[in-house]
């Protein structure tokens, strides 16, 4: 007798019960204990419920994952140091010409805004000192706008 390409004395040895008890659950001769079935189960990569009644799905579901298997998302890395030091340096500069405060937080938040636009549209390191000029000038303007409609 055969499970699946397996011989049922290869799947029994396979599956760490004896090849006769096996042989006479698929006889019907005798009826496998809860450990028996769970082995079969396992052995066959078929479910439980299936395997003892027939019913459910013929494939056990996946099993649900540990907290300590789920990793967190990748931190991003900064693709170059400098340019951020640039602009965290320019964007502050900025700010101070301009006589307006930023905080902490939002000055690392507008540099690495400004990094990500930089690093999308350039062709590489080569490009990055324009951009950078560019993306200050375009801050200053803006800074400039709001900073007047504030005083109206």
């Amino acid at each position: 007798m055969a499970i699946g390409h397996e011989s049922a004395r290869s799947f029994a040895l396979r599956i760490g019960l004896s090849p006769t008890a096996v042989a006479q659950y698929l006889s019907g001769k005798s009826e496998p204990t809860r450990p028996s079935i769970i082995a079969l189960a396992k052995g066959a990569d078929v479910s439980v419920e299936w395997l003892a009644t027939g019913r459910d799905q013929i494939r056990p579901s996946p099993p649900l994952p540990i907290l300590s298997d789920i990793s967190p998302p990748p931190i991003p890395m900064v693709a170059d140091p400098q340019l951020m030091g640039r602009l965290t340096d320019g964007i502050f500069a900025v700010y101070k010409d301009m006589s307006q405060a930023i905080t902490p937080m939002h000055l690392g938040q507008k540099a690495a805004e400004m990094m990500n636009e930089i690093l999308a549209a350039s062709d590489g390191p080569e490009d990055y000192a324009g951009m950078v000029k560019l993306r200050l000038a375009q801050l200053r303007q803006q800074l400039g706008a709001n900073h007047g409609h504030q005083r109206g």
